[in-house]
């Protein structure tokens, strides 16, 4: 009976963290979509892909800090990576490689959350 347990818990949390991931990817997501928005940008290839994920401490304790990376065009004729830092889910910065320049975003502050 134990033994049952145990594997239901990991199966458990194995969804669990399968489900978490999938937010973070969409949440990720739209604040690529925004950022190109604004800046007037074409997102290319209408997906982000897990770039690095660690543990990190933050102003509330260890964090699950994931980067994820977009790619994006200026013109229609270059390719451009970005990359969102999500800090358990939430999205803290963003970086765009701009012709004008590296960009950084503090998305953190512009939710008004720490």
């Amino acid at each position: 009976m134990r033994a049952e347990f145990h594997w239901l818990a990991l199966a458990a949390l194995g969804v669990a963290a399968w489900w978490y991931a999938g937010k973070a990817r969409e949440q990720a997501d739209v604040v690529a979509n925004r950022l190109c928005t604004e800046l007037h940008c074409q997102r290319l290839d209408q997906a982000v892909s897990l770039a690095r994920v660690r543990l990190a401490r933050g102003a509330h304790g260890v964090t699950l800090r994931r980067v994820y990376r977009f790619e994006f065009s200026t013109t229609g004729a270059d390719r451009r990576v970005g990359e969102i830092g999500l800090d358990n889910g939430h999205a803290r910065w963003a970086r765009l490689d701009h012709p004008d320049g590296p960009l950084h975003i503090d998305l953190g502050a512009a939710r008004g959350s720490a």
